[in-house]
């Protein structure tokens, strides 16, 4: 396994970045802009003379957002002033970096400079594409300080010597097409074909090792690229144990008294593969019994271990196949006397060990394992008479196939390939063999008619389908409609918007202003480079504020909701448009709450919408984070009421109407203030009552 290599230095915030290579992969290729202040430029050309011709004290001459720009020529001098002045802060501009014409962002004649800005494209270098994801794969400014790279931050030259913690012990095989829709592939080079893939793997001391690999041709031993159709790996075992063999043995197992030579084909072969894990390899020195729930768990959490277990492939007598007498059902009848006795002797070794010599309290532990003996006889005679006779189909069916086969042949007809006559088949981990063939797609949330809503999480997904969300709307005849499917991305946590005074322009804190926006209503936005957002806009009561939203440690997910849904199909209506609104954007949960209650009611609203990309959602102040949603009234009592219910159902705990009298005819709704008279508001939707399914 390949480490990346030590970063040539940092990157600080206030930088802008450029993206020169595909955004999508794990590490990218950038360009740099610098913004920066020159004195040297105002003094020499003498620019105090301007100051009194301006009420403010700052002239502001470009625009991110005009196409007006105003250049200026620097001196080699002040070239060389200005890399004296920002070393310490970018060590990595070099004056040579700095072109002769640079753009005039603004004068300042209260610090007594010029503003300037400039990208080098001459340059570039590596950067990781997790520390950038702010950017929503824009360009934009860095918020903090990140590692960069002069060179591609892997290579094989000058590799580390191998270890028992950087070499990997176990095979592993894993799909190109999962890894690529993780960002987890990397060309180096288109010319020469040097691609990179992040693999996590085994070490020989049982703990998971993640670094990088070189898929191309002969570029590391024991590396290469396979087909689907290759089937490395994949063990087969034919089971020879009865019913009543297995039950013997899993019951000694339990007691630890099972020795490894007694043990089935399918145990040795499952034996073979958790020896492995850490935990299992620990436990059984200690004579503890190998196959126990735990320490199957355990060897399912390492990706090695899970991938050895779904590549085994045992022939055994499916359990849906028996006579009609039970025969090997009925073995197990007979061991029950075997099990009691057994039971009865470790009871009475624990009693002697123990110095419990009372008649009264032996007869009593000995007599409680008969009463347990009697009643599971009894429960087990109900288990085979009410379950497993009525589920036996194998044999019936084999002998109906066998029939249909000898009178249809003919010389032109192959023989059809039917049931086995004796039960036995092979059985297949199907995710495991699929997994080979196919990616089965997408996260997919499932919403039902009666509220229930699920999260599907595919064992790999398809590509392109890494950052989408599907989804599908299941009626009451278990139709499934597909609704949707909505992109989404990853951005911080905000808390509650509240009301700031304007904010300082020359604040050193403030890593963007921009103005003269047009989002829905907000007029001004401003980034600081902690990450907190503050938005200028008209409030509907308390006119033009500005109103700040700061930004949380934890991560969010954020998914641009469709610009409109209008779906009509077998009695199932889901339909809505936007206001003039861009918070356009919501939580993926909540867009699954926002789907189910809108097929409830059955008519199109027309909504206020959530919030913005990065999860504020001005002029809101509870918005944030995408988890509530604002409709417009039908100003028809029977219609809001279904509006109301609707999202109750659907999990939106809070839902919030005005004052005026009309919101004295409706219930399940809380009356708040009159800005709500012109829009419900259904809020803080509940996540727990979203069911995640791993389809593994």
């Amino acid at each position: 396994m390949i480490k990346e290599l030590k970063a040539d230095g940092n990157l600080n915030s206030g930088l802008g970045i450029k993206f020169i290579s595909n955004k999508d992969n794990y590490y990218i290729k950038i360009n740099l802009e610098y913004t920066l202040n020159s004195r040297e430029y105002y003094t020499e050309n003498n620019l105090i003379t301007q100051r009194y011709r301006f009420i403010n004290d700052i002239e502001e001459l470009g625009d991110r957002s005009s196409n007006k720009k105003k250049e200026i020529i620097l001196t080699n001098d002040q070239k060389f002033w200005l890399k004296n002045r920002y070393n310490e802060i970018h060590p990595q501009l070099a004056i040579s970096d700095i072109p002769d014409k640079v753009e005039l962002v603004e004068i300042d004649h209260t610090s007594s400079s010029v503003k300037i800005r400039f990208c080098v494209n001459s340059k570039h270098y590596w950067i990781a594409s997790k520390d950038v994801s702010h950017l929503f794969g824009q360009d934009g400014t860095l918020n903090i300080a990140i590692p960069y790279w002069k060179n591609f931050p892997l290579s094989l030259d000058k590799l580390p010597p191998a270890t028992k913690d950087n070499t990997v012990h176990f095979p592993r095989t894993v799909s190109l097409n999962s890894l690529s829709n993780e960002n987890l592939i990397i060309i180096e080079d288109e010319k020469t074909d040097l691609i990179w893939a992040n693999v996590t793997a085994g070490n020989e001391e049982h703990r998971p090792i993640t670094g990088w690999v070189n898929i191309k041709k002969d570029a590391q031993e024991h590396v290469k690229r396979i087909s689907p159709w290759h089937w490395q790996g994949f063990e087969t075992v034919i089971e020879k144990a009865s019913v009543g063999e297995f039950y013997t043995k899993i019951n000694d197992n339990r007691a630890a008294t099972l020795d490894i030579k007694e043990y089935t084909d399918s145990m040795k072969a499952l034996h073979k593969i958790l020896i492995e894990s850490l935990l299992y390899s620990v436990q059984r020195k200690k004579g503890l019994p190998p196959f126990t729930v735990e320490f199957l768990k355990d060897g399912l959490r390492n990706s090695w271990i899970a991938e050895m277990i779904g590549h085994l492939s045992i022939k055994y007598e499916s359990e849906w196949y028996a006579d009609e007498a039970l025969t090997k059902w009925n073995e197990i009848d007979s061991l029950f006397e075997k099990e009691t006795q057994k039971q009865k002797k470790l009871i009475e070794k624990w009693l002697d060990d123990n110095n419990i010599t009372m008649p009264y309290k032996r007869n009593s532990a000995l007599n409680s394992v008969d009463e347990a003996h009697e009643e599971t006889k009894i429960y087990w005679q109900l288990e085979k008479e009410q379950r497993i006779k009525p589920s036996l189909w194998w044999r019936e069916v084999a002998q109906s196939q066998a029939t249909q086969s000898s009178n249809n042949q003919t010389p032109q007809t192959s023989a059809l390939s039917n049931l086995s006559a004796d039960g036995k088949a092979w059985f297949i981990h199907p995710v495991s063999v699929m997994g080979r063939f196919i990616s089965p797609g997408i996260v997919t949330y499932h919403i039902y008619h009666d509220g229930k809503i699920e999260k599907h999480i595919p064992l790999e997904i398809s590509k392109g389908y890494k950052q989408k969300y599907k989804y599908v709307y299941h009626d009451e005849k278990n139709n499934e409609h597909e609704i949707c499917i909505c992109d989404w991305h990853t951005t911080k946590e905000k808390a509650n918007g509240v009301t700031v005074s304007a904010p300082n322009r020359k604040d050193p804190n403030i890593i963007e202003y921009k103005e003269n926006l047009n989002e829905g209503n907000t007029q001004k936005r401003v980034k600081f480079k902690n990450g907190d957002i503050a938005e200028y806009c008209k409030h509907p009561e308390k006119g033009l504020i500005w109103r700040k939203y700061t930004t949380l440690n934890k991560n969010v997910e954020i998914v641009r909701m469709p610009d409109e849904i209008n779906y009509v199909k077998d009695n199932v209506i889901i339909k809505y448009t936007f206001s003039n609104t861009k918070r356009r954007y919501t939580e993926p949960d909540p867009l699954a709450g926002f789907i189910g209650a809108l097929a409830e009611i059955r008519l199109q609203l027309t909504t206020t919408g959530s919030c913005f990309a990065e999860a504020i959602c001005f002029p809101s102040s509870e918005h944030v984070n995408g988890i509530s949603v604002d409709t417009l009234y039908k100003w028809k009592v029977e219609e809001d009421q279904k509006i109301i219910d609707a999202m109750a159902k659907f999990h939106f705990i809070k839902r919030l109407v005005g004052i005026k009298s009309y919101f004295y005819k409706l219930t399940n709704a809380k009356q708040k203030d009159k800005l709500h008279n012109t829009h419900l508001h259904s809020g803080d939707f509940d996540n727990t009552k979203v069911k995640e399914i791993k389809l593994f």
